[in-house]
């Protein structure tokens, strides 16, 4: 089954970070945890990948995309690192999320 993005609903093509184990959306920048670890000594182990967004801000993400087709910063590489995002990108998205609210975190039941 083709694994699409959680933000901009393409086929998730993955394109590597500077951070080991996170790489991107292609499309749209958003980072993903492709390598995971478990246990003393850590050991790697198979599992799909993670997206790196908090659940809550899911739909701000999602709003950026379908407003402005722009990339995200994933905030996973240096400078001139492996970031999919160009510098005009960055800023674009950087003045525009500090303009957003804060989502609140989900309410989890308590029993």
């Amino acid at each position: 089954m083709e694994m699409k993005c959680d933000i901009c609903e393409s086929e998730w093509t993955p394109v590597w970070t500077d951070t080991h184990g996170v790489a991107q959306c292609w499309h749209c920048g958003t980072p993903y945890q492709i390598y995971h670890y478990e246990g003393e000594p850590r050991r790697r182990v198979n599992k799909p990948p993670e997206l790196l967004i908090l659940p809550e801000w899911v739909p701000t993400y999602r709003r950026y995309w379908v407003e402005f087709k722009r990339r995200i910063t994933g905030g996973f590489s240096c400078p001139g690192g492996q970031e999919v995002a160009n510098s005009d990108d960055i800023r674009h998205f950087n003045e525009w999320i500090k303009n957003q609210p804060e989502p609140t975190a989900a309410k989890t039941e308590s029993a």
